[in-house]
């Protein structure tokens, strides 16, 4: 494991830390970059809830597409940079998620990363790099 890669206690941190709620997705494919040749990113919208006393500035979103001639191994692991999310807070946030296979699907799940998921899809520093290009903050959600 790398110096810039989440070590496996950390996501499962995270997971105890903050609930992931799939709001939606498009299934058109999008460019990361206006000038990148190809489409192949999915827009997919949570609602992230941060139950703990401490801010949260990095994410790990496993995103599953289901139904597809892949199978299980159909995921991606989505680096989120989530300055907003402090303790006890929602936000809701749209992000862009890399199709590695570009097969169709029936849907998609999004959940925090494993550790065995993280260790399937590991990510290359660059696109840890990538992380603040990838989401957009859409709004802060009341908790009741």
């Amino acid at each position: 494991m790398s110096s810039h890669e989440p070590s496996p206690s950390q996501l499962e941190r995270l997971r105890e830390s903050v609930t992931v709620t799939l709001v939606g997705f498009d299934r058109t494919l999008a460019r990361l970059y206006p000038d990148d040749l190809l489409r192949r990113y999915n827009r997919v919208e949570v609602e992230l809830h941060n139950r703990s006393d401490n801010s949260i500035t990095m994410l790990f979103v496993t995103v599953h597409r289901d139904g597809s001639k892949i199978g299980a191994d159909n995921f991606y692991t989505v680096p989120l940079h989530v300055p907003e999310l402090a303790a006890h807070r929602a936000c809701r946030y749209e992000f862009l998620s890399f199709d590695s296979f570009n097969e169709p699907f029936e849907r998609i799940r999004a959940s925090l990363t494993t550790p065995q998921e993280y260790a399937k899809r590991r990510l290359a520093k660059k696109y840890l790099e990538r992380a603040p290009d990838l989401i957009k903050f859409v709004s802060y959600v009341d908790v009741g």
